[in-house]
């Protein structure tokens, strides 16, 4: 009763299906938005396309998460406080000071995209690059994210975004009734989009074949069985 009583973000989009293996170096989102609004009719606002980034995962979100964190810091700046007197320390409080708070610094890496990075921070990465003991932290981590994405795939799940419930509606029946659209030599399908946007979780999108989901599915098996072996040793003998 919920869903029916009020629009929500899915109401709006559509899941495609049986989409073509394409490269990062085409501008798949725009090929496909004009694709469906010429076969529909309807206007589409934007298109989502799965990628299969699994091999670059923490590239790519670490280098996300750095400059969501950049630039809330620049639309919500601190408020300067006002300085205090420095209260009386302790010796103990002093030695921690002294050892945990350039500790604790040394860990905050910052993430850019390749060419991004100072000539300061690239001779402190190259310093610490011949740091053969592993003493020193580098501060700025530079990541090609225009490699990556020219490198990665699609997967066979997208998503369209409509103005309307009822252009969306119209464009999902469109593509039940025609049997499919062609796109790129393959025909993908439409249907309304069951969940949220903000629930899809994207890094599980990859391009999988029927061996490697055996092989996850064995490995599941081995480790279920490992487990009731060293239940029944521990329990039992």
């Amino acid at each position: 009763k919920t869903d029916q009583a009020n629009s929500t973000h899915k109401d709006f989009a559509a899941r495609i299906r049986n989409m073509p293996l394409m490269e990062g170096t085409e501008n798949v989102e725009e090929q496909l938005k004009e694709r469906i609004e010429s076969a529909t009719g309807q206007k589409v606002v934007g298109v989502s396309v799965c990628w299969d980034f699994v091999e670059h995962e923490e590239d790519v979100m670490e280098l996300i998460e750095s400059q969501l964190v950049e630039t809330d810091a620049a639309l919500h700046p601190e408020p300067v406080a006002e300085e205090e007197p420095e209260e009386p320390q302790s010796w103990f409080a002093k030695m921690e000071r002294s050892t945990m708070l350039p500790a604790m610094a040394s860990e905050a890496n910052k993430i850019v995209a390749k060419g991004e990075a100072t000539a300061e921070e690239r001779a402190q990465a190259q310093e610490c690059a011949g740091d053969d003991d592993g003493d020193q932290v580098v501060d700025v981590k530079e990541v090609d994210i225009v490699g990556i994405l020219k490198s990665i795939k699609t997967c066979p799940d997208a998503y369209a975004v409509f103005e309307t419930e009822t252009a969306r509606d119209a464009a999902v029946d469109m593509s039940v009734q025609s049997g499919g659209i062609e796109f790129n030599g393959k025909t993908i399908t439409l249907n309304a989009s069951r969940v949220e946007p903000q629930s899809v979780q994207w890094p599980n999108c990859a391009n999988t074949d029927l061996w490697f989901k055996a092989k996850r599915i064995l490995m599941g098996v081995g480790v279920i069985c490992l487990g009731l072996a060293v239940w029944v040793v521990a329990f039992y003998l």
